[in-house]
Parts: structure tokens; C-alpha cells; sequence
């Protein structure tokens, strides 16, 4: 039977000599691929899970909590703890894409400067995903290692960092020298740029890591496709080399393995298979086949049984189960090398879930911390905006109790002015007196027109100073308006004070119309004038000097401005006086309502609460300087008009002794008393007066008018604020039955309804003498 058996064998070798020396080369070859595959899997795996500790620090509520500006104080010691828990690794390193240190296990400032420049971070930001850096050399203290990075998005920042680890090359080396390798063959593992990680079996005195692999083998490194090559090895001994380069996929990975690895067989491949020798091994094989068959038939079936039914329960999960084999027996060497596998891949396990558990238990302590630092971040605000809005509301309380009493003093002290002076005229009408004493009478009607005026001023200032009153802006010829004021202030201020101008040429760089209210303006300027009277009047005569001056100015980005005030161009005027001055703790006071420094008969201190707002409103500034016993300077800064137009300052027109004209008047206002008079004094002038309540019946007049072909109004003089229309809506109404309808608008309101608009020239604002009726009424018939 062995002879039937064997000859057949030794004929199909001898015949088949050829062949069978080929299918031992390509066997010894694919031998050889099979064997660095294993390899390129091992270290693939070790990346992969250092690529998955460095998601899980990425992830983890202690990293996320860091951002570029934020350098979280646990995070070192959050990455030293992961450092313990992590055998293999040298290092971890949290960097932010600027370069910058976030958190660090490393000691050394060199071997963290070594990681931020050795281009592995730029590239994996670059990139945005996992990157795998090179060959690291050993440094003080530190051995070799083999850097990798993943970038994540920093917190509430378009910034982003990238958690860097370091894997030791030594731990490395002992992770990979776990799998026997067969006498006479060597394994090398190299980084894409060809220099040595891993070398096996290690020579006593020899150390390849860190060197380049041999020049023959080099053009290997980036080849695209695994192969076989016959070349001198590391020890220059002739050798079949099976190499994998960093291009090469293995297995079920998405990626490259970005790692150059070979096996080294000794020999050249299946030299030899030819000669006698061979033919000799063949039949022997073939003896020792049929040999084996037999045993085999009697020996095979329950060492096999016993492997698969290991095998089963491994791949169930069950870990713990064993191959049990008779010693001194081929099955007996696999089943201990599958019982070695199953132990090392149950250690694992367990280290992986004692290191998930302790991951998961830090992470849960940290989100407490925040939690618990969150909510009382929460409660601080919350407590901190209460006591803001109780501050608010104190200071608001402040501001309105101060102006109350300040309102309440002056207007008492006004309508008792005005209420004795009638009184007194009432009793000597009943008396029958009036005619007896015209002077006296005349001054008790002074008294309550000089009342009554002040009380207008002083609203005026009131809703200037609150910003309520609408501001009627227009380009203004700032020099001509000072010009126009010098006669009015010569004979306000008297003779003991000399007036100085020094006002910049119009023409002048710089220079030109100031976008203000004309009539705010003046008001502004008399105040100033009138306070540096006050100022050098010591003992009641004001002697002194008041110098009134403009120039052109340019505020710059980089200088202390006001709330309403914006670099650019502006007009200054400067005030300076040669009076007492003011003293330093009163300077901050000075804009305050209703402070002042002089008596109650003489200010009602809202003069220059008047001048401020008047700049703040217009887009200006204003600011005072002042020495006491030398003097103060205020310096009004007003904003340029965008264009540079013609304008000069309102003109007052003189009041004739009779109108020029005969007018016919339509006069409306629900308030019967200011009817009566106004009525009264325009008949008085000779002008014609039709008379409405409100503006429903206006339209009914106007209506009718037009009806019967009437001439027309020459001027409708309207109330603004009437029950059912106010007066803006009754101009816009006259104007579509007549376009070219002259109006004035009277108005004691502070500013008027959202929407409305009107040309200033159009509005007089109530309180006004009659003499200021009557001469907007010409204006107006003769515009």
C-alpha cells in the first residue's frame, strides 16, 4: 500500500520538477506577504485605539470645557489621570490652533515645543482629521515615540484644538514582539518617511530603531502595491523580503496603514527544489502523508473537536473557555498558542472595561463640578441684576424728586407773583380806583407779564432739559447769529462789561454751518452770557471782560467724547469770563437742574441743564474749565452741517403800528379763553376773524367757503393738539381743497405725534406775547 502509494508521488515529482519548484517559490512568497499582513494589523490596531483615546479626551466634558481664553484648571490633571490609565503612552498635550499650550502631562517647555513644531498639529488642521506623525527621537529623560493627533472645535469658538499623544516606542516594541518568528526570519516597521520603529528579532548590541532602512529597500517605502523583492537584508545577507507600503489597505480598514512593514525569509525562494534531495523529501513526504493518514484517521477527530468547540465559545464572548489537548502533540502546540490568544484578548477586555468605567465615573464627577459651578454663576447674575434694577429705580426716584421740588419752588414763587398782582388789580377795579393811580397799575401788570414770561422761559428749559421738546435742526451761520445777539447782549449785560469777538472767517478751513435749532441756539448763548455776568458781578456791578470766540474743530477716534458725540468735524464756540470762577467741588454739579450758585431771584439754575442738552440733542458736546478768582471758560462744540448752504439766522421783523394788510383769518382752538384773546387782538388790528372750536367745524367753514366762492383764508391759525383732528391733520386737509393754504401752528406740547411733520417756519410755540403773534402772523401771510 505505501508503494502504491509513493510511487506515484515520486513520478508526479520528478516529471513535475518545474512546477513543483514554482508553486514553492509563489507558496514561500505568499508565505512571507501573509506574515508582515499580521504585523501591519497588530500596529493598526494599536493606532486605532490610541485614535480612539484620543476621541474620548476630545469628547469628554473636561475638554470641552476649555477654550482659547479659558485655560480650565482641571484639565492638566484630567489628562495626567488618563496618562495613569493609559500604559503605553509617554505624553498627552492639549494645544489650541494658534500654537498655544492649553494643558500638558509633559515637564519639559522643549519636548512640548518639539510637538508644536514638528507639523503633525498644522497637518491634522489642515486636514481636519486623525493624523499620524513620524519617527521621534529620544530627549532627556523621555525615549523614542511616535506622535499622533485628532483636532476638535474648542467651546463657544470658532477656534480649535487638537488633543496630541505620544506612543512609546519601547512599549511598542513589546506589544509587537508577542508573535513568534520563525529562526532565521526578521521583521522591520517602518514610518512613511523609511526610518526604523521596530525591529525583530533584536541583535545584542546592535539597535536599528531610529535608522533608516537600508538604500536598497528604500524605494519600497511608497510603492503602490505590496510585493516580494530578493535584497541584501539589515545584515546584508541575501534574503526574500516581503514588504507592505504605507499606501497599501489591509483587512476591512478605511485607510492606509501609513506604515512600511517587511518580513525577511532567509534564502531567495525555492532554490534547490529541483535536485535529488528533493525528489528524496518528496517521497518521504509522501510516506510520512500516508503515515499520517492513518494516524490521522484515529488521532485527528477529537483534537479537532476540542478546537471547535473553543472556537465557539470564543466567538459567543466567552473568553474564559479553553482548548484541552494530550501533550507531546501538534494540537497540543496550537491549542496552547489559541489559549495564549484567548488570555491576552480577555486581559484586554478587562483592562478596556476597568478604563471605561473610570473614564465614565470622571466624567460624571466633572459634570457635576460644572453643573454645580453653572447654577451658581446663575444665581450671582440674577441677584446682581435685582440689585442694578433697585439702583436704577433709587436714582430714577432721586432724579424725579429733585426736579419736583424744583419745578413746585419755582412756579409757586411764579404764580404768586401773577396771582397777587391780578388780586391787587381786581380790588382796585371793584374800588374803583384803576383810573387814580395808572402807574402803580401799570407796574402790578409789569409784575405779572415778567411772571408769567420767566414761567414760560422756565418750561421752555424744563422740556429742553428733559429732551422732550422737539428740536426743529437747521444749517445756521453760527458767526452771523453771534454778530446779530452782540447789540441784544451789549444792553442785557450793561456797560460795566466789555464784549470781545474773535470769530473765525467764515471762508476759513474748517468753518461753515452748524446743524442746531436757531432759537435753542440763542436761548443757549444768552444763558452763558447772562452766567458770566453773574460771575463777575461781586458787589452789583458787573465789570469785566466776556470774550466770545468760534474756531473749527476736528474730534479724532482716540479721544474722551461725549454720549451723543462722534469723531468728526465741528464748530466750537468758547465763552470765557474774568469772574469769580467756580469751586472745584461744585464743577461736577454745574449741569445738574435746578443747582445754581446764585440767589433765587436772580436763576432758576437750569441755564446750562438748558446748554447741555441743547448739545447732546444736536449731536454736539460741552465742557467747562474754571479757575476760582480767575474766571471759567465753556466751550459748545456743535456738529457741521453735511452741506455747505447759504443761511443766516432768523431776523425779527419790528411790529408796524398797522398791519400792512387787511387779513382774513380762520382761528381754531378748543381752549375758549385763548380764542377770546387771540380773536380779540387780531379784530384790534384790523383783520378779519372767522372763529372754530375744533377742527371738524373748520373743515365745515372752509367747506363753505368754497362752496359760496369765497375769497379764501389768507392764514389758518390752528391749535395742534384738539379733540377728534389735531391741527397737523387739519393744514393737510385745507391743503388738499387749497394747496397753497398759509397756516401757523400753535403748540404748547413738547414734541408731536409719531409721523407728524411740519416746516419749523410754520410752528410758534405756546406760551407767546402777543407782539410774537402777531409778528409770525405777517411773516407767515407775507411768505
Amino acid at each position: 500500500m505505501v508503494t502504491t502509494i509513493a510511487a506515484p508521488i515520486i513520478v508526479v515529482l520528478v516529471i513535475a520538477r518545474g512546477d513543483i519548484a514554482a508553486w514553492r517559490d509563489v507558496a514561500y512568497r505568499d508565505h512571507a506577504l501573509r506574515q508582515a499582513e499580521r504585523y501591519v494589523s497588530d500596529i493598526d490596531n494599536i493606532v486605532g485605539g490610541g485614535r480612539q483615546l484620543a476621541t474620548v479626551i476630545a469628547q469628554s466634558i473636561g475638554i470641552q470645557a476649555v477654550n482659547a481664553q479659558d485655560r480650565l484648571p482641571g484639565c492638566t490633571s484630567f489628562l495626567q489621570a488618563m496618562l495613569t490609565a493609559s500604559p503605553g503612552y509617554d505624553s498627552m498635550t492639549i494645544f489650541a490652533d494658534n500654537g498655544d499650550t492649553i494643558c500638558t502631562t509633559l515637564a519639559q517647555q522643549s519636548d512640548v515645543v518639539r510637538l508644536r513644531y514638528g507639523g503633525l498639529m498644522q497637518q491634522s488642521l489642515q486636514t481636519n482629521a486623525f493624523a499620524l506623525g513620524g519617527y521621534t527621537p529620544a530627549s532627556a529623560g523621555r525615549g523614542a515615540v511616535l506622535p499622533i493627533a485628532l483636532p476638535f472645535p474648542l467651546r463657544d469658538s470658532t477656534r480649535r484644538g487638537v488633543v496630541m499623544l505620544t506612543l512609546n516606542l519601547d512599549w511598542l516594541h513589546h506589544q509587537i514582539a508577542y508573535r513568534d518568528i520563525a529562526s532565521g526570519a526578521s521583521v522591520g516597521i517602518a514610518d512613511a518617511d523609511g526610518t526604523t520603529l521596530v525591529r525583530l528579532p533584536v541583535t545584542a548590541g546592535t539597535s536599528y530603531v531610529g535608522k533608516p532602512v537600508s538604500p536598497a529597500i528604500l524605494p519600497y517605502v511608497r510603492a503602490s502595491r505590496r510585493g516580494t523583492v530578493n535584497l541584501p537584508g539589515y545584515d546584508a545577507r541575501p534574503q526574500l523580503i516581503a514588504y507592505i507600503p504605507t499606501s497599501e489597505v489591509v483587512g476591512n480598514s478605511p485607510n492606509p496603514s501609513r506604515f512600511f512593514v517587511t518580513y525577511a525569509m532567509p534564502g531567495t525562494g525555492a532554490e534547490g527544489w529541483a535536485d535529488v534531495r528533493t525528489i528524496q523529501l518528496a517521497a518521504a513526504f509522501g510516506l510520512s502523508l500516508l503515515l499520517g493518514l492513518i494516524g490521522g484517521i484515529l488521532l485527528f477527530v477529537r483534537p479537532v473537536s476540542s478546537l471547535l468547540a473553543a472556537a465557539r465559545s470564543w466567538s459567543a464572548g466567552d473568553l474564559s473557555a479553553r482548548a484541552k489537548m494530550p501533550a507531546l502533540t501538534a494540537f497540543h502546540v496550537l491549542a496552547v498558542a489559541f489559549n495564549r490568544m484567548a488570555e491576552r484578548l480577555s486581559a484586554d477586555r478587562r483592562s478596556l472595561r476597568e478604563l471605561n468605567l473610570t473614564l465614565e465615573n470622571r466624567v460624571h464627577e466633572r459634570t457635576h463640578d460644572i453643573d454645580q459651578s453653572r447654577d451658581r454663576l446663575e444665581q450671582q447674575m440674577v441677584e446682581r441684576g435685582k440689585i442694578e434694577a433697585e439702583l436704577r429705580r433709587a436714582q430714577k426716584l432721586q432724579v424725579v424728586g429733585q426736579l419736583a421740588g424744583g419745578i413746585a419752588h419755582h412756579f409757586n414763587n411764579l404764580l404768586t407773583a401773577v396771582i397777587g398782582s391780578l388780586d391787587l388789580l381786581r380790588r382796585r377795579a371793584a374800588l374803583g380806583t384803576a383810573n387814580d393811580d395808572s402807574h402803580h397799575i401799570n407796574s402790578l401788570i409789569d409784575g405779572a407779564l415778567l411772571a408769567a414770561d420767566r414761567g414760560r422761559r422756565l418750561t421752555a428749559q424744563l422740556l429742553i432739559f428733559s429732551r422732550a421738546q422737539r428740536m426743529l435742526p437747521r444749517p445756521v451761520d453760527l458767526n452771523a447769529t453771534i454778530t446779530q445777539l452782540n447789540d441784544l447782549l451789549v444792553g442785557t449785560l450793561g456797560r460795566g462789561i466789555r464784549i470781545d469777538l474773535s470769530l473765525a472767517a467764515t471762508d476759513s478751513p474748517g468753518m461753515g454751518p452748524v446743524m442746531v435749532d436757531p432759537g435753542q441756539l440763542e436761548v443757549a448763548l444768552v444763558n452763558l452770557a447772562i452766567n458770566a455776568r453773574d460771575a463777575m458781578d461781586t458787589d452789583g456791578d458787573p465789570r469785566g471782560v466776556l470774550t466770545i470766540s468760534t474756531a473749527a474743530v476736528r474730534l479724532p477716534g482716540d479721544m474722551a467724547l461725549g454720549p451723543a458725540t462722534a469723531p468728526g468735524n465741528y464748530v466750537a464756540v468758547r465763552i470765557a469770563d474774568t469772574g469769580s470762577g467756580i469751586a472745584p467741588d461744585l464743577l461736577p454739579q454745574v449741569f445738574e437742574p435746578f443747582f445754581s450758585t446764585k440767589s433765587p431771584d436772580r436763576g432758576s439754575g437750569l441755564g446750562l441743564s438748558q446748554v447741555q442738552s441743547l448739545a447732546v440733542q444736536s449731536g454736539g458736546d460741552v465742557r467747562i474749565e474754571s479757575i476760582p478768582g480767575e474766571g471759567t471758560i465753556v466751550l459748545l462744540l456743535l456738529p457741521r452741517a453735511g452741506l455747505a448752504l447759504d443761511c443766516d439766522p432768523p431776523v425779527s421783523l419790528p411790529l408796524a403800528a398797522k398791519p400792512s394788510q387787511k387779513l382774513r383769518v380762520l382761528l381754531v382752538d378748543d381752549d375758549q379763553l385763548v380764542g377770546d384773546v387771540i380773536g380779540e387782538l387780531l379784530t384790534e388790528r384790523g383783520h378779519e376773524v372767522v372763529a372754530a372750536t375744533n377742527a371738524v367745524k373748520a373743515i365745515e367753514v372752509l367747506t363753505r367757503d368754497a362752496q359760496a366762492g369765497g375769497p379764501g383764508f389768507d392764514l389758518l391759525l390752528t391749535d395742534y393738539v384738539m379733540p377728534g383732528m389735531t391741527g397737523l391733520a387739519l393744514i393737510a386737509t385745507a391743503r388738499h381743497m387749497r394747496p397753497a393754504q398759509p397756516a401757523l401752528l400753535m403748540t404748547g406740547h413738547a414734541s408731536f405725534e409719531p409721523g407728524d411733520t411740519i416746516d419749523p417756519d410754520e410752528v410758534i410755540r405756546k406760551p407767546f406775547t402777543m407782539v410774537e403773534l402777531l409778528t409770525r402772523i405777517e411773516q407767515r401771510s407775507a411768505a
